[in-house]
């Protein structure tokens, strides 16, 4: 009897430790399997950081955590669309119906430019919405670069606003952006998404919990909206953002936000085909021990030059210099393609820089430059930042060159920026001062008042001080590769008629928006 109460504890026990353990298995599978969880981590500089040279371990560090926050829970989300989870943590307040549906109309006329935004969108979007989900902040951020850029890393706005997240220089820099002439960090996708989050919250806790002022305030500027809230103040009116007086830009600035929310709210109701973007990294961060051309970099990643400068935008010349840019982005495929192919490629010893510093001993012109070093002109021009291939160099310019040099690296880190002295003036942009006129300006560069509305898109004869004007034609290449613009025609027909794309008619003409005035004329495709 004894024996058989002793076997019955003992199977007692063995039951309640299977079931135990099975019930720890369980809880262990459930964790590991579910989905959109994102670590809190936060990657990239301090906005509160003073010094300017990061030391190394500093900055492997941060490269590391930047790969650590694009690589999880890869498997777990392959097969969700970001724009489902998005749409289920949408909280900013409703506005004016009607204010938000003339905004959707405008975006929902062109189907073809909403279509390149969200096209544009797949290599960013998981990022950036990792980064508002991380700090909890409404998702409708994540859609904001579509308001400000067209989520275009390449976008340049007249008021020299640039990147994704369109930071003018001042605000740039007041967030560690740095801005050199081998590199503009207001274009990178993780350092500048970082400050945009950084500012948005600091704007956010300057007004109260307000978004709609917060959000003023980062397109209008924070006086601004302060002056605009007091001015009501003291006419006893509202101090809601509808019931402010602001510049037409920023009173259509919310608008434009929700109605992309509406559109990705409800797709089908406006036609509209939103795709399945995965919730998975696009990209990965590559820590560089050196320079590299951006031509070898690509090939080396097995990626066109194009997709490589659209998740490195900030990278503005030939080669990626390691003394002004630590860290480059790859696709997540394409990472450990580029590891490999490079350490193959190291060991033939040959050159990872294939320019180098050129001191001009003689005055000559680019295009005798680029024969003599046996350069495309063209090239060589966007690589100086010199915008006519007939430029004249004074004697003592210094460029920079595509040439065979073994120390090519060593003098590239060496090289700060590019002096050019011009032998005549190469006046292709003027820079407005108080008091002038397009009459003025006309008269002073013996060109006609419709020539400078043509050449700068202007409706009005209206100019502000401080605007660029352009005054001649850009000569990259042919200077019969230029188009009139028709009535009717939009940048889409153009570029598809020229087999270029939109984004390229943009960047060549310095177009901050898909917006073209009949009569003007346009740069198009070499």
């Amino acid at each position: 009897m004894l024996l058989i109460k002793k076997n019955l504890v003992l199977l007692c026990t063995l039951f309640v430790i299977f079931a135990l353990s099975g019930c720890t298995s369980s809880s262990i599978f459930l964790i590991k399997d579910q989905p959109g969880i994102t670590p809190n981590i936060k990657a990239g500089k301090s906005v509160n950081a003073n010094d300017e040279d990061v030391d190394k371990k500093k900055t492997e560090k941060s490269a590391d955590i930047k790969q650590e926050v694009k690589s999880r829970n890869i498997d777990v989300a392959a097969n969700q669309n970001i724009f489902d989870e998005i749409k289920e943590n949408f909280r900013l307040p409703s506005l004016s119906s009607k204010r938000v549906n003339r905004q959707v109309k405008v975006f929902t006329r062109n189907p073809q430019y909403l279509n390149r935004m969200f096209g544009r969108s797949k290599k960013y979007l998981h990022f950036i919405y990792s980064e508002v989900k991380a700090r909890k902040l409404p998702s409708e951020l994540a859609l904001l670069p579509f308001v400000e850029s067209a989520y275009n890393p390449h976008a340049t706005s007249r008021a020299n606003a640039a990147g994704l997240w369109q930071f003018i220089p001042a605000t740039g820099r007041r967030y560690d952006l740095e801005q050199t002439w081998w590199s503009d960090e207001r274009r990178t996708v993780i350092d500048s998404t970082l400050a945009a989050l950084d500012y948005l919250e600091y704007l956010h806790k300057l007004k109260g919990g307000d978004w709609f002022h917060a959000l003023a305030s980062y397109n209008w500027g924070e006086r601004s909206v302060r002056k605009a809230i007091e001015r009501n103040k003291r006419a006893r009116k509202k101090t809601n953002y509808s019931s402010l007086r602001m510049p037409r830009e920023t009173r259509n600035y919310v608008p434009k936000l929700l109605a992309m929310r509406e559109i990705v709210n409800n797709p089908s109701k406006y036609r509209i085909q939103i795709p399945t973007i995965p919730n998975t990294p696009y990209f990965k961060s590559f820590l560089i021990d050196n320079s590299l051309d951006v031509t070898l970099i690509s090939k080396l990643a097995e990626i066109e030059t194009d997709e490589f400068l659209a998740l490195n935008a900030n990278v503005l010349r030939p080669v990626v210099n390691k003394k002004y840019t630590k860290d480059i982005l790859l696709p997540y495929d394409n990472y450990e393609i580029f590891k490999s192919n490079l350490r193959q490629y190291q060991k033939t010893q040959k050159n990872l820089v294939g320019w180098a510093p050129l001191k001009l001993e003689k005055s000559s012109t680019l295009r005798d430059i680029a024969e003599k070093y046996d350069n495309n002109a063209v090239t060589l021009a966007k690589a100086n930042g010199i915008r006519s291939v007939k430029a004249k160099l004074l004697k003592g310019s210094s460029i920079i060159v595509a040439m065979n040099d073994k120390n090519a690296s060593f003098k590239i880190e060496k090289f700060r920026k590019a002096r050019l002295k011009f032998l005549y003036p190469d006046h292709m942009f003027y820079k407005v001062k108080k008091g002038d006129t397009l009459s003025h300006i006309a008269d002073k560069y013996r060109v006609s008042v419709r020539k400078l509305k043509s050449l700068n898109n202007l409706r009005g004869s209206l100019i502000k001080v401080g605007q660029r004007l352009r005054i001649r034609n850009s000569d990259y290449g042919d200077t019969k590769n230029t188009h009139r613009v028709r009535k009717g025609e939009s940048l889409y027909q153009i570029a598809k008629r020229y087999r270029t794309t939109v984004d390229e008619l943009k960047r060549l003409n310095k177009l901050a928006s898909d917006t073209i005035v009949s009569g003007s004329k346009l740069i198009i495709k070499n």
